[in-house]
């Protein structure tokens, strides 16, 4: 009896501990998501009523994440408190660069500095702006920047507030490949490497060089306080095309060095080995080591990988060349734009592998993560200037702070995810994919730029209403049936009706379109999205109703 009257008052004792510690975790975890929210919604409210063209503000103060304070000093006697909530991390040392690619789609300057501190508190420690023809070039150069690009008073507020925030930011200037902007103008022409293709200029021709240091002259004078510069060079598919380059005798690596060791050496001069280079490593991964050395002290390099799986990616002595030949690397993953031209909404779980397998690699070669400057995660506009739109930058926030996530824990942790969802202000948990019905979520999230998140989401729903119906006509009104007579009238009634409600839904949420999209994109891109996105659905959907009342016309005329 003792023995058993001793087990019971355990047991007791076992459910009493068990029950208090389930209340402490309650206790402390439950009001997580709240603070965080509520210091988001704190943040969002100031830069709300900020002048953003004297950035001149007084954070409010608050006593979350006080291990993460960052004390910002601007031009007047206040020393404000700007408070970044970061979870504890495993990877500090890393820099997590974002990549901003302007060359489509680009955010109005309200709106990207109101992202900054957003991405901020996410765990970016700095941007890589890839200008293309949103850079203010002027002279001969001014031909080459869009009429909706940012003005020399844009960039360096831009660049103030980066700088309020502590994050670093690195221009990217096209020097080589993905030359689409420059060339595809008709007085530029005569400099392409190849005559039916804008994306590359002649390495060899004498005037390739004196334009592309003009270009980097000018963003450099912008830029005054930078230490890193990305000068691109990916890409260079048809080098060595042109009858100067073939005659040339020389190989394609010696022409690549020919083009860019001079660019390389004009920056080093310039700036007095202030700024360092940085270029995409794809054109030389294969390249034996004595050249990649011609290399070694000009320039850093950024090698890219932006599938699910890199484990058999790369060349397999890659890796011991780039770390025999180079003393800095960088590394590149993507968080939208990179896995399919014309997404709209990005694939989160293959973006979240995607980091996830640049981890293995670092852990698998403990020398090489020692060389890792940062990982910068891009986000592709377009796959190149004449490609059409991928994925929108506020449909891909949710994708990129989890991708964020993913690199400060090394796994996407479930409590890091409710992080990122409380930062966003999502009423409801993030969709990383459709639900078991083929449907996204269309609630509008609180952060800036959540109702573009919502349209996208209801502009996905409509191509999924589109495509049923089609699915559906394919079954049952095929050529074979029609020709045949033997049909269900039920399955064709029934994608009549759908289709009387799905055009004029399409119809009014096209229209809706312009007005949620005005705030954060110019209308050139707005027209464009439209037209590409929502046009050939509602085209389609026409098309579709015409081929039913056909078919049903057809019928009766056999009596069926």
């Amino acid at each position: 009896m003792n023995t058993m009257h001793c087990c019971q008052r355990l047991f007791k004792s076992l459910v009493i501990l068990f029950c208090f510690l389930l209340l402490m975790v309650v206790w402390f975890e439950l009001p997580i998501k709240k603070k965080y929210h509520h210091n988001y919604l704190l943040l969002q409210k100031e830069l709300n009523d900020l002048n953003m063209k004297l950035f001149k503000c007084n954070f409010e103060k608050n006593q979350i994440s006080t291990d993460t304070k960052n004390n910002v000093q601007v031009e007047t006697f206040v020393e404000p408190v700007l408070k970044v909530i970061k979870l504890k991390t495993q990877r500090t040392n890393l820099k997590r660069i974002v990549h901003f690619d302007l060359k489509g789609a680009p955010p109005k300057h309200s709106y990207f500095l109101k992202l900054l501190p957003l991405l901020k508190s996410l765990g970016a420690s700095g941007l890589l702006i890839e200008y293309e023809d949103m850079f203010p070039y002027s002279g001969l150069l001014h031909q080459i920047s869009s009429p909706f690009a940012y003005s020399k008073v844009e960039i360096q507020e831009l660049l103030d507030t980066a700088k309020k925030l502590n994050m670093e930011v690195i221009p990217l200037v096209q020097t080589f490949g993905h030359f689409e902007f420059v060339l595809k103008h008709e007085q530029f022409r005569y400099l392409r490497e190849t005559p039916e293709y804008a994306n590359l200029p002649c390495p060899l021709h004498n005037e390739t060089l004196s334009m592309v240091l003009k270009m980097v002259d000018q963003v450099l004078s912008v830029h005054p306080d930078i230490t890193l510069i990305h000068l691109g060079g990916d890409e260079v598919f048809n080098l060595k095309d042109c009858a100067r380059c073939k005659e040339s005798g020389m190989q394609k690596e010696h022409i690549y060095l020919h083009h860019m060791v001079p660019i390389l050496k004009y920056i080093e001069k310039k700036t007095n080995l202030r700024v360092r280079p940085i270029i995409w490593d794809d054109m030389i991964r294969n390249w034996p080591l004595v050249e990649m050395q011609k290399l070694s002290n000009l320039t850093d390099i950024m090698v890219w990988g932006y599938g699910p799986n890199l484990d058999n990616h790369f060349p397999k002595d890659m890796w011991e060349k780039y770390l025999a030949a180079f003393k800095s690397l960088w590394l590149a993953s993507s968080f939208k734009g990179a896995l399919s031209p014309n997404n709209n909404i990005p694939p989160i779980p293959m973006h979240i592998k995607n980091h996830e397998s640049w981890l293995r690699i670092l852990e698998k070669n403990k020398v090489l993560e020692t060389k890792i400057s940062g990982i910068a995660l891009t986000g592709w506009a377009r796959y190149d200037h004449f490609a059409t739109l991928c994925e929108l930058l506020p449909a891909s926030l949710p994708s990129l702070g989890l991708t964020l996530s993913v690199l400060k824990e090394g796994v996407l942790k479930s409590r890091s995810k409710e992080f990122v969802e409380s930062l966003l202000s999502f009423s409801n948990e993030i969709m990383v994919e459709k639900d078991p019905f083929g449907s996204w979520d269309t609630a509008i999230p609180g952060f800036t730029g959540g109702d573009v998140y919502a349209l996208v989401a209801e502009l996905e729903n409509h191509i999924s209403w589109v495509s049923d119906n089609k699915r559906r006509l394919d079954s049952w009104g095929n050529d074979r049936q029609k020709h045949n007579g033997f049909v269900s009238v039920f399955q064709l009634n029934a994608v009549a009706n759908s289709l009387k409600q799905l055009i004029p839904s399409f119809e009014t949420f096209r229209n809706k379109c312009f007005k949620t999209m005005a705030p954060y994109f110019y209308e050139h891109s707005i027209d464009e999205w439209v037209k590409d996105k929502i046009d050939p659905y509602i085209l389609l959907s026409d098309s579709l109703n015409k081929s039913v009342w056909n078919f049903k016309r057809t019928l009766i005329d056999k009596n069926v």
